[in-house]
């Protein structure tokens, strides 16, 4: 199966058991992830999430899209890092990994490394 692509039960066409024929699946493209880091001068704190599109998370960010969220306080945050073109688990467990190491020390050796 190619990467970036997920087979799809709906689209798999069935034939009858005496063909010669291999049944063949249709593919379809899967959305990729990306994992960001954030970063806000004013407050020096960073903030780590996952997102399809990082652009369009940075704007909901920056115009407090959701108000009670931490990054609403302020309205200077800037793309820290990001890494793209992950599967949303890929994405999910590097976003996860990098919230328990707790370390400014760990994001910040990310960028230089």
């Amino acid at each position: 199966m190619p990467i970036g692509m997920v087979k799809s039960a709906a689209l798999t066409e069935q034939r009858s058991p005496d063909s010669y024929r291999e049944v063949r699946a249709q593919y379809v493209p899967l959305r990729m992830a990306a994992v960001y880091i954030l970063y806000s001068p004013s407050l020096n704190r960073f903030y780590v999430g996952n997102c399809v599109d990082v652009t369009e998370r940075l704007h909901q960010h920056l115009a407090s899209f959701f108000p009670r969220a931490f990054t609403s306080k302020v309205k200077e945050w800037i793309v820290y890092f990001s890494l793209s073109d992950l599967s949303y688990e890929q994405a999910r467990r590097i976003e996860l990994h990098i919230k328990n190491m707790r370390s400014r020390k760990y994001i910040e050796n990310l960028k230089r490394y």
